[in-house]
């Protein structure tokens, strides 16, 4: 993958292999069917600190609890699509307030491999709009940028994004739509505030669960969340939750997602699980059985008297997507939702936190 590629070329040239890059990469870079097959192993992840710690130990963290937070910030980064890169922005930008690095308070691996691996979605999913909302991850951004210099970035293949010269090309361009408008600047409707409980998270038990016929990661269950009939639920856990383990478990289930068909087979709502920081497990994220029955709501806290969105989400609007990137589990395995300040509200039911059973610091979805 170019994304990798470029990762290990800033990373080489930082610790001063520049002019052996191509023989290194040769050794380092998978092929692309490799790459595929090896994704959640970290394979490269584990060749790059490999090779931080062969030439400059403290690069790569300079306690065990550093080295552990350079490994965390490795496996997240590795993480592709659009959702997982804007719940990595929105995290650093929480994480970022009066800090300069993300580990310690010298460059590290942990800052040139996240950069490097976020660079396009900094450049094409970060509007002005939305840049100005994230002030501490830009200023970190910005930070790495001017530590690594133009030429390594430029020299790995990435660009130089310069923030001032795109701002100024932004209100160029709304100039130039005013004049051709005739200087009137269309209305538009105040955007809905979204809240965490819009979502209608409810009590769950699995009542049945099967294979799906055409999909080998595929569980089919039938679960009960209070209703008159139980819900058709689709979900990819067969390699991380055993089939035995899913009969009668309890759980918490997204009830007013939109449905979507997965493999011919129609998901009316989504269970909430725990994903562990290194990708390796998926845990449910399951409130109290001797507390809870099926279809009893599940709040966060602070926003007890807030009602969900009654029938299914409008996808346009972003609901679950806007929620999700503050869902985690803290340092306890304690379900949360992370505001912009970046204060925990647990998710309740009548009362008692729900919980992973052993995944802290994960990402909820």
């Amino acid at each position: 993958m170019a994304e990798d590629k470029g990762t290990i070329k800033l990373v080489l040239l930082h610790l001063g292999l520049g002019d052996g890059v191509e023989d290194v990469l040769k050794d380092l870079i998978l092929t692309d069917e490799a790459q595929e097959n090896a994704k959640d192993c970290g394979i490269v992840n584990t060749k790059i600190l490999k090779l931080a710690l062969e030439n400059s130990p403290a690069f790569a963290g300079a306690s065990e609890i550093e080295k552990s937070a350079v490994s965390q910030y490795l496996t997240m980064s590795s993480r592709t699509g659009n959702v997982n890169r804007s719940n990595l922005v929105t995290l650093i930008n929480g994480q970022m307030e009066n800090k300069k690095y993300l580990v310690n308070e010298n460059l590290c691996l942990a800052d040139i491999v996240v950069f490097s691996r976020i660079t396009e979605y900094v450049k094409k999913g970060l509007s002005e709009q939305k840049r100005k909302t994230l002030s501490n991850f830009i200023a970190w951004y910005e930070q790495i940028q001017k530590d690594i210099g133009e030429k390594n970035i430029k020299a790995a293949g990435l660009e130089y994004l310069d923030f001032s010269q795109k701002e100024a090309e932004g209100n160029k361009t709304k100039k130039q739509k005013n004049r051709t408008s005739g200087g009137k600047q269309a209305t538009s409707a105040v955007p809905e505030t979204i809240i965490p409980s819009m979502i209608d998270m409810r009590v769950g038990r699995i009542l049945t669960v099967k294979r799906h016929e055409q999909a080998d990661s595929l569980y089919v269950e039938e679960i009960d969340v209070g209703e008159e009939t139980p819900r058709t639920v689709v979900s990819g856990l067969v390699n991380f939750i055993p089939i035995e383990q899913m009969q009668n478990r309890t759980i918490i289930v997204i009830c007013n997602l939109k449905p979507a068909t997965m493999r011919g087979v129609k998901s009316q709502a989504m269970v909430l699980c725990a994903d562990s920081p290194d990708g390796k497990q998926v845990q449910f994220v399951e409130p109290p059985f001797e507390n809870c029955a099926p279809g009893d709501r599940i709040v966060i806290e602070g926003f007890e008297d807030e009602k969900p969105v009654e029938g299914a989400l409008n996808p346009k609007k972003k609901v679950w997507e806007t929620v999700q990137k503050g869902l985690f589990t803290n340092k306890d395995c304690v379900a949360v939702w992370k505001d912009v300040d970046g204060k925990e509200h647990r998710l309740m039911v009548n009362g008692k936190e729900c919980k992973s059973q052993t995944i802290a610091d994960g990402i909820l979805k």
